[in-house]
């Protein structure tokens, strides 16, 4: 009660006087405030039936009062000073709070004493009247619960970690000083000095997972994901204000064969290509045409690294990692990873359907040297734009890079099968189109076989 603060000191320099021996001085130092203005707070009927479907303001007013909330138009005494008000019909009332209630400010505060002191199991029950419209999910939520649907359908099983880290991470992944993720965002009261940083990627908390169930005895396959968000200082990833901070919402998994090596099913195990699978199914649920580039990552085995594009710019990377943290790590076979940053997934692109042709495809294959530092990806959209609107389809069906071929080379061979929908295509147009496609990619550094 701050009106009291006077009171309180010389009580407290008695007590010290008689107590412990203490010498009081004849002058007290002092500095106040200016002193809470006191309010009348009103009490309705009409809202007090509404909260406890009671409404006797009476037997409120005798409630109130027992709490040294008095009726505004009572006198008061102390320091209180009298707040005369016109007089109000019973329906609705005023009240002065004491000075050692500064919390009782608004009618639901009256309320709120007049149902604590009655009993809440006072009010009656009552069930919630209709709902104006149906509440729903946020985009961020659904996404999520795509996403989520999709990985435990491809056998994967959730996990959550913790947010904080400790700084060695950065020198387990081997991340480089110029890596942001290299720089996290430290605590200013960590809880222990294993949890002094915040995660810039989900990967070091699977990877302890992983490390912990291994160690404890687990032996069989692993494949974990989380959803969660990664924090990554502003000041190194091109925010303007390098106060503030980035966060990513993040779906990062890990798949681990497991140690037991008597199986029957040894042929099964996964690889990087059956992982690769599961990260297109991932983005194909939401509409997205995922491609793979050759990528590299600090932490990534060499030729099997791979950045994940949608729409040309770079979401992730899936990775196996390097022979050496595998082992500093305790595992006994490969570990392949995979992250994602999930909001540019967050509107789902929608099919385009068409009936189909009814007339006959014709289907021809082109057999060519491809250089190693083109992808097949690539590869596939020229044979597209040179072939334009009759190629209906293309697939790679064979690839060869042994005794043959030249260094720095790779066999591709492709099936092209065109199709008009307005009429059976011929020979002639057939042959031309083909042409032209072979043609073109002699010209883009390809060699025809």
């Amino acid at each position: 009660d701050p009106t009291f603060s006077a009171t309180a000191i010389d009580c407290a320099l008695s007590l010290m006087e008689d107590w412990s021996g203490a010498t009081i001085g004849y002058k007290k130092n002092s500095a106040t405030n200016a002193m809470p203005e006191i309010k009348p707070v009103p009490l309705t009927k009409k809202k007090l039936h509404t909260y406890l479907l009671w409404s006797d303001m009476d037997e409120s007013t005798k409630i109130l009062e027992g709490f040294g909330i008095r009726r505004a138009s009572a006198a008061v005494s102390g320091s209180e000073r009298p707040a005369p008000v016109a007089p109000k019909p019973d329906e609705e009332r005023s009240f002065i709070p004491p000075t050692w209630r500064p919390d009782v400010t608004i009618e639901e505060d009256l309320i709120e004493e007049i149902g604590r002191y009655r009993g809440y199991n006072e009010t009656p029950d009552l069930l919630p009247g209709l709902l104006p419209r149906r509440a729903d999910a946020g985009a961020p939520t659904k996404l999520a619960e795509a996403l989520r649907a999709c990985a435990l359908a491809r056998g994967y099983v959730e996990v959550l970690t913790y947010s904080f880290l400790p700084e060695s991470f950065v020198k387990t992944l081997y991340l480089p000083d110029d890596d942001p993720r290299a720089h996290p965002l430290l605590l200013a009261n960590p809880i222990s000095q294993d949890w002094i940083a915040m995660r810039t990627t989900l990967l070091p908390g699977l990877l302890n997972g992983l490390r912990e169930s291994v160690a404890s005895g687990w032996r069989g396959p692993v494949r974990i994901f989380e959803i969660g968000r990664a924090f990554l200082p502003g000041s190194l990833t091109g925010e303007k204000n390098k106060e503030e901070h980035l966060e990513c919402d993040t779906l990062a998994a890990l798949v681990f064969n497991g140690t037991d090596p008597r199986t029957p099913w040894a042929d099964a195990a996964d690889d990087f290509l059956s992982v690769k699978a599961d990260v297109a199914a991932l983005l194909q649920e939401r509409g997205a045409e995922p491609l793979f580039a050759r990528g590299a990552e600090p932490f990534g085995h060499a030729g099997q690294s791979a950045n994940v594009l949608v729409d040309g710019q770079k979401i992730g990377f899936l990775v196996r990692l390097k022979p050496s943290i595998e082992q500093e790590l305790a595992f006994t076979g490969p570990v392949y990873v995979f992250e994602l940053r999930i909001s540019p997934l967050e509107s789902p692109q929608k099919p385009v359907y068409r009936p189909a042709s009814p007339f006959p495809a014709t289907f021809r294959d082109i057999s060519m040297l491809v250089p190693n530092d083109r992808t097949q990806d690539e590869a596939l959209a020229e044979i597209r734009a040179a072939a334009g609107d009759l190629l209906e389809s293309v697939k790679l069906f064979d690839l060869y890079d042994g005794r043959g071929v030249p260094a720095g080379y790779r066999s591709m061979a492709f099936s092209l099968c065109y199709r008009a929908f307005d009429r059976t295509l011929n020979d002639a147009e057939i042959d031309k189109v083909h042409n032209t496609v072979r043609d073109t990619l002699t010209q883009t550094g390809y060699n025809m076989r």
